[in-house]
């Protein structure tokens, strides 16, 4: 099809729409023709010198016939209404919704100008959609700037979706969006440790629907705010690993807490000293790095005797974690300029060497601001798995400032965040809920540091 500015408001209106029009106005003309059928018959033959009786019943036999033929056009568009797939109604809406002059023209179409197509299909789970755009007649770019306005767009039994994720093939052919209901809960609700995890050690589990593979991924950026629920949701990937056990490779989980809060109380966990020493802060990084060279080089003599590269999956080794609570506070404490620097080094060689041994660290932020939150380029790229709880949508550019694109503001839950991690799957931000713990989750992880091994 090709854009009209001018074309009549019927052409967007859906089959059964149109039908359930033709039906209004037939009952209409049937209602008019019953009224002039009954008038007639009450005329008095005397008048016109003829008895126009029979005139008037076939006129109201006509306005009988008329309704019900609106009749059974009402039934037809309500039962296509009710058996009208959601796939449909949805690529219909988003269509309507880039393509209708009325909405604005968000494409910049031009007239006789092809339009996109859209097609759609359901994904698992209840209230996802996958919608694809064609770019014909347009640019992915551009398409990409008209989120805002499809999500403006969705109506009816559709006005609470969202759009959660976008993203643009290679080729430029076409943009897929992710619609998800905003209402809809999937967060999973753990009444046990036992609940949270994963089969596979390599896994962390985020909602029902999205896990971190940490294979294919590397270090862990986290921002929040106060009450954002991302305490809790580190917790929930704290305990996943923790659940597995030691590997017989020296695996650990690290913990760094310099407000000398909750967090420092547990085992094995550092923190500044009463004084302000933050030298427990540093030993606790080249112990957590020392694990990492012994651990790279057990896998590079590995290879070198196999002849193959050898990852550390391969041979068993389960996850190591390095745990920072508020970089920003970690690192404005470190006044003396010896320790910040290597501190600086220690946390750039984990997050950006530690990978290939298993070793990964969280690097928790208070919230995302400008210059990243202070956080350096190499540690934040190394960074490849990020969260924002509840985030803001200059704050969300702000962790994500080439792949966020449009982002409609929206209202979100404790627990609830913007993800991406390199797995092929959720590069582009999409709409995570953390775990809701029925547990005592901080007893939970003092008990499983204690007995971790």
């Amino acid at each position: 099809m090709y854009y009209q500015r001018n074309t009549s408001r019927l052409a967007w209106w859906p089959g059964y729409g149109r039908i359930a029009l033709a039906a209004a106005l037939l009952l209409a003309l049937a209602a008019l023709m019953a009224f002039v059928g009954h008038a007639v018959e009450q005329i008095d033959p005397c008048v016109l010198l003829v008895d126009v009786a029979p005139l008037g019943h076939g006129i109201a036999s006509v306005a009988v016939a008329l309704a019900v033929i609106a009749s059974a056009l009402l039934a037809l568009a309500l039962v296509w209404r009710l058996a009208e797939r959601p796939t449909t109604a949805l690529a219909r809406q988003v269509r309507r919704a880039i393509c209708d002059p009325v909405n604005g023209n968000p494409l910049a179409l031009k007239e006789g100008q092809r339009m996109p197509t859209v097609s759609c299909r359901r994904e698992s789970g209840p209230g996802t959609y996958s919608v694809r755009v064609s770019a014909a007649g347009t640019t992915p770019e551009r398409l990409e700037t008209a989120i805002s306005a499809i999500s403006a767009c969705l109506s009816g039994r559709y006005a609470r979706y969202m759009i959660a994720s976008h993203c643009a093939d290679e080729a430029g052919s076409f943009v897929d969006l992710t619609i998800e209901d905003a209402d809809a809960d999937w967060s999973i609700r753990a009444e046990t440790v036992a609940d949270l995890c994963a089969e596979s050690p390599y896994l962390i589990k985020v909602d029902q629907r999205t896990s971190i593979d940490l294979r294919t991924s590397q270090s862990i950026l986290v921002a929040g705010r106060t009450r954002s629920g991302k305490t809790y949701g580190i917790i929930a990937m704290l305990l996943q690993v923790l659940a597995h056990g030691a590997d017989d490779h020296g695996s650990r989980v690290a913990i760094i807490d310099p407000k000398r809060a909750e967090l420092s109380t547990l085992p094995g966990a550092a923190a500044p000293t009463i004084e302000g020493d933050m030298a427990p802060v540093i030993e606790a990084m080249r112990s957590f790095n020392d694990l990492r060279i012994r651990r790279q080089n057990y896998l590079n003599e590995l290879s070198e005797e196999r002849g193959e590269a050898v990852r550390w999956w391969d041979v068993g080794m389960h996850i190591s974690l390095l745990f920072i609570d508020e970089y920003v506070s970690c690192r404005a404490m470190l006044t003396d300029k010896k320790q910040r620097d290597e501190f600086d080094n220690l946390l750039r060689i984990a997050a950006t060497m530690g990978a290939s041994a298993g070793c990964y660290c969280i690097v928790c932020v208070a919230q995302a601001s400008v210059g990243d939150a202070g956080l350096p380029s190499m540690i934040r790229s190394a960074c490849t798995t990020r969260v924002a709880f509840r985030p803001s949508p200059d704050e969300a550019r702000l962790m994500w400032p080439e792949g966020i694109g449009a982002l409609p503001r929206r209202k979100y839950g404790v627990g609830a965040a913007l993800f991406t991690t390199t797995d092929g799957v959720h590069e582009s931000p999409t709409r995570v809920q953390f775990p809701a713990l029925a547990f005592a989750e901080f007893d939970e992880l003092r008990c499983a540091l204690a007995n971790y091994r």
